[in-house]
């Protein structure tokens, strides 16, 4: 499996201070990519997937984005144009890879693989997606941060 140090994708950068190495992804699919933001990792935790904003064109609305993910085991880049996300912070699945991402009233759920999509509907619903594990049981859920609005219950518990 490739890492960043490795695929063809990405450009080793060093900051002229600190000298500290940053990996660029240079292969531009879109006009725009982003990283999400900081509060979610972006990563699998195994290095398989990494996820990213991209937006094709400098006309789209700036608050509704695709996302696209980088496979380290084929080194391939690949824009899902399928994905139509609102908000500051989608949540990677550490372990699948998944991505989970609101739009309008909206729980969306695409995995890496797949161009089939998963939604369900709630009324009052947070943008922000954060990990949350039940101390009783260790069982890991999603919440969002304003209105704590489950995701686990909208798609089941692992």
């Amino acid at each position: 499996m490739k890492t960043p140090e490795t695929s063809k994708h990405f450009k080793r950068v060093v900051d002229p201070v600190t000298g500290a190495p940053h990996y660029v992804l240079t292969t531009k699919l879109a006009k725009y990519q982003q990283g999400f933001y900081f509060v979610n990792n972006s990563m699998t935790r195994d290095g398989r997937y990494l996820w990213f904003y991209a937006v094709p064109t400098p006309i789209y609305d700036t608050m509704s984005r695709n996302m696209g993910y980088v496979d380290f085991l084929t080194d391939e880049v690949v824009i899902c144009y399928d994905v139509l996300a609102e908000g500051a912070s989608p949540f990677v699945d550490p372990d699948t890879g998944d991505v989970y991402y609101t739009y309008k009233k909206g729980i969306y759920k695409r995995e890496p693989k797949s161009p089939l999509f998963i939604s369900r509907k709630k009324r009052d619903l947070s943008e922000h997606l954060v990990r949350w594990v039940a101390s009783l049981f260790m069982c890991p859920r999603i919440f969002t941060v304003q209105s704590f609005t489950a995701v686990a219950s909208f798609f089941g518990s692992r």
